[in-house]
């Protein structure tokens, strides 16, 4: 299965235990395809500097450079997508959808409401964590 998790699901996955947090270790222990792009980890790295991301960030015990690091050992870095202007709310959420199509996703996984109302992207099912679970229990 290869997957794309937004920004906010990655960032919420390594610095809290939760569903995100389940989601990583299910990648990493059923060996499922991480998709990442250049932009998708600068935008991470870019989040992880948040202010308000700073305590929880020192409390993890992890430092941006390792969960970078992480990421990128975890999973395949291609080419962005670029162009592309789908959700003109927040540009941002561009990036996410530019991985899931340059890596040909099953699912991108999001908790950001921009993306969840478009629910899917060119055959590219848009699901919450919560959902992400209850697909992969059945």
């Amino acid at each position: 299965m290869k997957l794309v998790i937004d920004t906010n699901v990655i960032v919420s996955g390594f610095l809290w235990k939760g569903i995100p947090s389940r989601i990583l270790d299910l990648i990493k222990a059923n060996s499922w395809q991480l998709c990442l792009t250049p932009k998708l980890l600068e935008e991470t790295e870019r989040v992880l500097h948040y202010e308000r991301l700073l305590i929880p960030l020192f409390l993890s015990g992890k430092s941006t450079n390792e969960i970078i690091g992480s990421l990128e050992q975890t999973g395949v870095v291609l080419p962005d997508c670029r162009g592309l202007k789908i959700i003109k709310e927040d540009p941002t959420d561009n990036i996410i959808l530019g991985a899931g199509l340059s890596h040909n996703v099953d699912y991108i996984i999001s908790g950001d409401k921009h993306l969840l109302k478009l629910k899917s992207f060119q055959d590219v099912l848009i699901v919450s964590p919560r959902q992400f679970l209850n697909v992969i229990k059945r």
